[in-house]
């Protein structure tokens, strides 16, 4: 992951942290998590898990070609923040948008989307020129739970 990423941002520092942890199994596997920090705090990640078979610098590179998509798409938020906000915006009342970045959303963002159009949100992709595309969606309006936290009946 370390030659990749240098690869990528050849001037930018690096800083790493490292883990190993026991498997209950007792198999061996690896997974890497790449955090690019921007200099107005933004942090955008990619990951990628091992598999049999697959050489550990493949992993690495995986991680870090998702992590430098989400930065130099221009977006606030990596695939999976943009999961969560998907959820959130379709359950708040309004309309709420979200800017996904420069290039053509892609199957993971579709997916989402389909997800929370079964639910009876409405969502649209709306290319704006210059910028790029931003998420827009129609919220249901579900209120917040109850003091005491109580759920409400609505949603």
């Amino acid at each position: 992951a370390e030659v990749a990423l240098r690869d990528v941002l050849p001037n930018v520092p690096l800083e790493w942290r490292s883990s190993e942890e026991e498997t209950k199994s007792g198999n061996d596997g690896c997974g890497v998590m790449i955090v690019i920090e921007t200099t107005s705090g933004c942090r955008l990640a990619g990951d990628s898990l091992g598999r049999r078979s697959t050489p550990a610098e493949k992993v690495g590179d995986e991680a870090v070609r998702a992590a430098h998509a989400a930065l130099t798409a221009g977006t606030c938020a990596d695939d999976a923040l943009r999961d969560w906000l998907l959820v959130l915006m379709a359950l708040a009342e309004g309309t709420s948008r979200l800017f996904i970045g420069k290039g053509k959303p892609t199957e993971h963002i579709a997916a989402g989307t389909r997800l929370v159009q079964r639910f009876g949100a409405v969502v649209r992709v709306a290319e704006e020129d210059g910028i790029g595309f931003v998420l827009e969606v129609e919220g249901l309006g579900c209120p917040q739970d109850k003091p005491g936290g109580q759920p409400s009946s609505a949603c």
